[in-house]
């Protein structure tokens, strides 16, 4: 079956993330199972706009238009006996089903109502709020994957019928994620994130409640985003620049290594389809302490692999983080126990079936 899969980032995008990866990991595996996977997206810095990857044929547009026009011909002139893949982690729709499809999947992520605040003007959030309503009917007849099943109530609640959704929760490598050997000291990661809803400043502010407890901790911040700046003013007005290190991107091996060697990851998002990092940790042996929203619960077994606390409670998280770094080593055997259930071949193996359907082909 050749897939025609839509989404506006692809792997080696420097602003990749999550989504991203899910696509690749679940593209590569789709490939190995007899399909042809053509990915189409937008134009990342310094990369070609043509490239094959682990056998998906990559084709890059630059700006934000020329993503949309491409999947506009390419729903008119090739989609016919394709399956065609709208990935909308980014609210607004692709022209697909503006053109005539009326089947086809589309990739639903997460509710972007509950993250919008701050992340663009209010004029802006309240349109794009009202296109996110529109899925039900732009895309009636379109299969919806979702990744948990707070995504599938955020579809239901948007009004798409429950039939049309399914449920692929995504995997995590267990051979690349892997415990190692925890640091002498005290060390927490941050790798959830540098955008607004994901809260980065409020593990700054965690280093400083738990300093001022008598605690000394070194915080990692991985990754580049919007709020980096902020974090790094905030470290320095709080006076714990000296405990945050900011390490930017790095190789997937380094980060395996870093996730492992820490001792709780923090995750402060308010709103998340999945928590593909904290799986990530779980399979590298390591905890999470988060924020209590819905899609992170089916992934931390509060007590077990981690803890959840109300959102915005700095207090919580610090006594959560310091309960869990009194007993580090305690807490790996759940951790990767529970990560083991939650493979990429079990998500491909639904994904293949799906595209296989003759609902789904165009």
């Amino acid at each position: 079956m050749r897939i025609l899969w839509f989404t506006s980032r692809d792997i080696r995008n420097r602003r990749a993330g999550g989504a991203e990866r899910a696509t690749f990991e679940l593209a590569r595996r789709l490939v190995l199972l007899g399909h042809s996977v053509e990915w189409y997206t937008g134009q990342g810095e310094g990369l070609p706009p043509i490239e094959m990857l682990q056998g998906i044929l990559i084709r890059r547009f630059p700006g934000w238009f020329l993503p949309r026009a491409a999947c506009g011909v390419v729903t008119l002139t090739r989609a016919h006996g394709s399956v065609l893949v709208n990935d909308l982690g980014h609210v607004i729709p692709w022209p697909s089903p503006l053109l005539g499809k009326s089947n086809g999947v589309a990739v639903f992520h997460h509710l972007h109502a509950r993250t919008l605040d701050g992340q663009v003007g209010k004029r802006q959030a309240a349109i794009l709020r009202q296109i996110e309503r529109l899925y039900p009917r732009l895309y009636d007849g379109w299969r919806f994957v979702v990744p948990s099943i707070a995504s599938a109530s955020d579809l239901v609640g948007l009004g798409v019928p429950s039939r049309q959704i399914l449920r692929v929760p995504l995997g995590v490598d267990s051979s690349r994620f892997a415990p190692v050997a925890k640091t002498p000291d005290p060390q927490m990661i941050y790798f959830a994130g540098l955008r607004r809803y994901k809260r980065p400043t409020d593990a700054i502010q965690l280093v400083a409640k738990m300093r001022d407890q008598g605690r000394q901790v070194r915080l990692l911040v991985l990754g580049e985003g919007p709020e980096l700046g902020a974090c790094v003013k905030l470290a320095d007005g709080l006076r714990v620049a000296q405990q945050v290190s900011f390490v930017g991107r790095v190789d997937e091996r380094t980060l395996a290594t870093l996730i492992g060697s820490s001792w709780v990851n923090i995750h402060c998002s308010v709103g998340e389809g999945f928590g593909l990092s904290v799986l990530e940790a779980a399979a590298a042996g390591t905890p999470t302490v988060a924020y209590d929203v819905p899609a992170l619960t089916e992934v931390i077994r509060h007590g077990s692999t981690g803890f959840v606390v109300p959102w915005g409670d700095i207090s919580a998280l610090a006594s959560r983080s310091l309960e869990v770094m009194d007993r580090p080593a305690s807490w790996t055997p759940a951790c990767r126990a529970s990560s083991l259930s939650f493979t990429w071949d079990r998500a491909a193996s639904l994904w293949d079936r799906l595209v296989q359907e003759d609902t789904c082909q165009a």
